[in-house]
């Protein structure tokens, strides 16, 4: 009996120590079809929380796919409920990343309330041989009610810069 347990305890543990975690979330940036940065994401670790807002920090390689190097580029990261709400947001700062060339870093980021999910990547600047990091549209946004201390200071339409999609 007691080989058994003992027997069973070696083969339960052997099971837990190669299973293997969630698969890495892979982004090809900016497209799958002709893709620039590869980004790969680890899993999602929480540091600590405190009142409802989280720290997690998460493993990132990325991977420079373009047949030029990259002088610089950066990236906003946002983090996603399972319901699809955003809580949280990161950073990331490439430089000097040269052809085929490989980066791993861990980055920080907070998050209100559920643990994230899903995330998205904007570029917030890039070379130029890419192109603008984030193309804008106007759209009109009617501003009917103000403070009458700031009268003056706004007009009947206020315009918004929004992210195109």
């Amino acid at each position: 009996m007691k080989r058994f347990l003992a027997l069973s305890f070696v083969l339960l543990f052997s099971f837990t120590a190669f299973a293997k975690d969630a698969p890495a979330t892979v982004i090809l940036w900016p497209s799958p079809e002709k893709p620039v940065i590869r980004f790969t994401f680890g899993k999602f670790v929480k540091l600590s929380s405190m009142n409802g807002q989280s720290s997690y920090t998460v493993d990132v390689t990325a991977d420079n796919l373009w047949s030029k190097p990259i002088p610089g580029a950066t990236f906003e990261v946002y983090f996603f409920s399972k319901d699809n709400v955003r809580i949280g947001s990161g950073y990331i700062s490439l430089n000097n990343v040269g052809v085929q060339e490989k980066i791993r870093f861990a980055l920080a980021f907070g998050a209100s309330g559920a643990q994230p999910t899903t995330l998205k990547i904007v570029a917030t600047q890039l070379p130029k041989e890419l192109g603008p990091a984030q193309a804008s549209k106007k759209v009109v946004s009617p501003c009917t009610r103000f403070p009458p201390a700031l009268a003056s200071r706004w007009t009947e339409k206020t315009w918004v810069s929004l992210p195109s999609k």
